[in-house]
């Protein structure tokens, strides 16, 4: 996976919270979008570090909350009532860009932010290998599989467990 330069989207989720139509209020407060009945798209800043969540029908803007550094893929646990947020604290940078001359990453930054859909925060972060960029998620949801992508490896997480049970090497990038 080559490193794209300033995206600043990485990655967008149509996620539906419900299917009741009501008149759309005034965009509420991060904490108050449990009166936002409709269906929601969660789009991940890697640039700025947060997350915008957008009403889908009228693609308002509801809310932007701050993640951390670098939030790049993004996934739903297998109930929708939780997101899995990949963040990294390595530098961006291009596929041409001397590494040397970035500062040096962050790596307390990297992990698997756990982002609790009805609260609209993240409530924990897991471990995820260094520079976690993109993963799935397992569907019994007990599994994340993260691309690690300076490390060129996977790490397989044990969601309940908060940790990496294995990583393998899988060639550069």
């Amino acid at each position: 996976m080559l490193r794209s330069g300033l995206v600043a989207a990485s990655l967008v989720l149509a996620f539906t919270t419900a299917c009741r139509k009501q008149q759309q209020p005034a965009a509420p407060a991060a904490q108050d979008l449990s009166r936002w009945s409709g269906p929601r798209l969660y789009i991940t800043n890697e640039v700025s570090g947060d997350l915008s969540i957008v009403d889908a029908t009228s693609m308002r803007l509801l809310t932007t909350i701050p993640l951390g550094k670098r939030p790049r893929g993004i996934h739903a646990s297998p109930d929708h009532r939780t997101l899995y947020i990949a963040l990294s604290g390595t530098p961006i940078a291009g596929p041409d860009v001397d590494e040397s001359t970035l500062p040096p990453p962050d790596k307390s930054a990297d992990g698997i932010g756990v982002f609790d859909v009805a609260q609209s925060k993240i409530v924990r972060t897991i471990s995820g290998g260094s520079d976690p960029e993109n993963f799935d998620v397992s569907p019994d949801g007990r599994e994340i599989f993260i691309s690690n992508e300076d490390a060129s490896a996977v790490s397989i997480v044990d969601i309940a467990a908060g940790k990496v049970s294995k990583s393998f090497p899988t060639g550069a990038q």
